[in-house]
């Protein structure tokens, strides 16, 4: 499956895209689960494990979504209460088909778009309550139907309350952030957890892309509709629902933020682009870090990003390094002398500022003018802010801007973060650091007055964690190790 899921550039299905698959070997039953260790580093992840281990007991009848055909389903459609929506779409971003679905999960039709088909959604979303599955973020359903023209009243997203009641476990499958995995194996995990109820269970590999997209729309809304009846009952039992209420506002915002973007100063970019390039070429031809390469034209090509700069090691000073990581070219500056130190140093310092690309993209040179692949014409790079997939905030991706290096931790000459500068020359950026906020607001959220007083009033600081604990306990703890405590605690 996963030679086949790259080979056609679609998303490979890992672990989180197969959990809760059932199969059958040698006349005994399985159940695919992720391994024990991996739910130890993940407690949002234990009750997901248990129901995936469940599925193997003969005790439910099959959930069936019946198909029904557009003429029939309008009338029904319009005379319910609550619906929920799913769109599918290409590249370009337009939406090609939609999907509605009723009464509980139970009923749903899936329709190309047409006159009539945009009228009953635009009717459907403008008057009635409507669920779906990543339905409020950047490129999201809600984002996309406003751009084309559908007005939109009120959602609930099963993702942000999937984010409400089981954490990041709502973004795990989101390592590769982007529209094409948004929500695309964490509605597969509310199934899981949510979908098991009054003596039926649906199955949890429905999604046939390749071969039935209609059915594939059909049954995503169905089953967001399904699954946001429990889910709702939990927050509300729970207290969840202030939590869930916030990230429902806050969506939409980190939406308006995507599509704005960061605007980058270029002039900057410029200057670190060629600092960098001039250091590289020092360094590469002062310690030979090249070889010949070609057949018919030959080039002399850098090796010190390559594998081969392990074997140039091994071969002068008889050392073979497990890879060619910065953190092992650290421990090699540390542990070794003469020549070999100064190799192991000049590795790293060719590694310090190597993930410019990573945050402004390709680096292309056209008749002195520098352009960058991530920045747009206006200079602009467009991050992607989600609420999921962090313990205790919400992240960046596409570039992870939150992830420049600080001022103090940057080894250019030009800091990285200096090159951010306002949307518009009328405009000023101001910066705020929330001193120990996961501190605060974990505090907050366990009932800790006491706490959240010594935090707020200076009483209680990461570093004052560590002394602490180092006085009692004769440990040597940094202040990040103190951090780890006090959220702990």
């Amino acid at each position: 499956e996963d030679v086949l899921d790259k080979a056609a550039s679609r998303k490979v299905k890992g672990v989180m895209g197969r959990i809760g698959r059932i199969m059958y070997k040698n006349g005994r039953k399985y159940v695919f689960a992720q391994h024990p260790a991996a739910v130890l580093r993940h407690p949002a992840q234990v009750e997901h494990f248990q129901r995936s281990l469940v599925r193997v007991l003969d005790k439910w009848k099959p959930f069936v979504v019946e198909s029904v055909p557009f003429e029939k389903a309008v009338p029904e459609i319009l005379a319910s209460e609550e619906v929920s929506y799913d769109g599918e779409w290409g590249h370009d971003r337009r939406i090609t088909v939609h999907g509605l679905s009723w009464n509980g999960g139970r009923m749903a039709c899936a329709f190309p778009r047409s006159d009539r088909g945009d009228e009953l959604v635009r009717n459907v979303l403008q008057s009635k309550r409507a669920v779906g599955h990543n339905s409020l973020g950047y490129e999201s359903d809600k984002w996309n139907l406003e751009h084309q023209g559908f007005g939109t009243v009120q959602w609930f997203d099963t993702l942000l309350g999937l984010h409400a009641t089981h954490n990041h476990l709502a973004g795990a499958d989101e390592k590769d952030p982007g529209p094409s995995s948004h929500g695309m194996f964490s509605l597969r995990s509310a199934v899981l957890l949510y979908g098991t109820y009054g003596g039926e269970q649906p199955d949890v590999d429905w999604k046939r892309y390749e071969t039935d997209i209609f059915a594939t729309c059909r049954e995503d809304a169905a089953m967001a509709l399904r699954v946001s009846i429990p889910m709702r009952q939990r927050i509300t039992a729970q207290g969840l629902q202030p939590t869930c209420d916030l990230s429902h506002e806050i969506a939409p915002i980190f939406a308006l933020m995507k599509e704005r973007g960061v605007r980058m100063d270029t002039d900057a970019l410029g200057l670190i682009t060629n600092e960098r390039k001039e250091r590289v070429g020092r360094l590469v031809s002062e310690f030979g870090l090249t070889e010949v390469r070609g057949k018919k034209k030959l080039r002399t090509v850098p090796i010190w990003r390559s594998p081969v700069v392990l074997d140039r090691f091994e071969a002068q000073f008889g050392i073979r390094l497990a890879n060619n990581q910065k953190a092992t070219w650290a421990k090699a500056a540390r542990e070794t002398k003469g020549e070999a130190q100064v190799f192991a140093q000049t590795i790293l310092e060719l590694k310090k500022g190597a993930n410019d690309a990573h945050w402004i993209g390709k680096v292309e040179e056209d008749e002195g003018e520098i352009s960058y692949s991530k920045l747009d014409d206006e200079g602009f790079i467009h991050p992607e802010y989600r609420i999921y997939g962090s313990p205790d905030r919400p992240i960046a991706g596409g570039p992870n801007i939150q992830n420049f290096p600080r001022v103090k931790d940057d080894p250019r000459n030009v800091k990285l973060r200096s090159a951010v500068v306002s949307p518009r020359e009328d405009m000023a950026l101001v910066a705020c650091d929330f001193i120990a906020l996961e501190t605060v607001t974990q505090a907050y959220e366990a009932s800790d007055s006491k706490r959240v007083a010594d935090a707020l009033e200076g009483r209680l600081t990461h570093e004052g964690t560590a002394e602490a604990i180092n006085a009692a306990f004769g440990l040597t703890l940094t202040r990040q190790q103190g951090k780890t405590f006090n959220h702990a605690f």
